[in-house]
């Protein structure tokens, strides 16, 4: 009875962990689903065509000229290229650090974190989520711009540093007007 109690329990939990994973994933989905149309709109509003927002990369460069003057829109443009190749080319080698050595010599990964290998995976991956996260303010920063080149109050466009899509979906369905890109690191 105890055996079938335990195993219960584990399963329960893993089956528990697993929906909050799809949940997770489904969500994330989503929200990058919803983003698509949201970029297109805003990019409309401000006086460009549309579908700049559907080419990856360049989408980046038209919100970040829209957001910010054109030597800022440049410089935020490039930090967030090269934060967005970093953070692949670390994901990747976490990816190949962390699974290669069992996959290749066909060995559990039972001592693995014991290792020079599964030290420096831990250390990447560290990395690899602070990448993310300065990627995320970069991006954050990006539609604080936005939010201020619409012409909104500074306390919404703080709001927008903490929630994007959902101050981005206010800027796309209120009054707002595009009034250019007020926001300047670089004059």
């Amino acid at each position: 009875m105890e055996m079938f109690i335990y195993i219960f329990g584990i399963l329960g939990g893993t089956i528990v962990l697993l929906i909050l994973c799809v949940l997770l994933c489904m969500s994330s989905v989503i929200i990058r689903v919803i983003k698509v149309p949201i970029n297109c709109v805003l990019i409309h509003k401000a006086g460009e065509a549309w579908w700049k927002g559907l080419i990856p990369f360049y989408n980046r460069w038209v919100r970040y000229h829209i957001g910010f003057n054109s030597s800022t829109a440049l410089l935020v443009f490039i930090v967030d290229m090269v934060i967005t190749a970093l953070y692949g080319m670390l994901y990747f080698i976490v990816s190949i650090l962390a699974y290669g050595p069992g996959i290749l010599n066909g060995s559990s990964n039972a001592d693995f974190f014991n290792t020079a290998i599964g030290t420096a995976t831990v250390v990447l991956s560290m990395v690899v989520f602070l990448v993310k996260m300065i990627y995320s303010l970069v991006y954050r920063y990006g539609t604080y711009a936005i939010c201020k080149a619409f012409g909104r109050k500074q306390g919404f466009c703080i709001a927008a540093l903490f929630i994007p899509i959902i101050t981005s979906l206010i800027v796309l369905f209120s009054e707002s007007e595009y009034t250019g890109n007020t926001v300047k690191i670089i004059k």
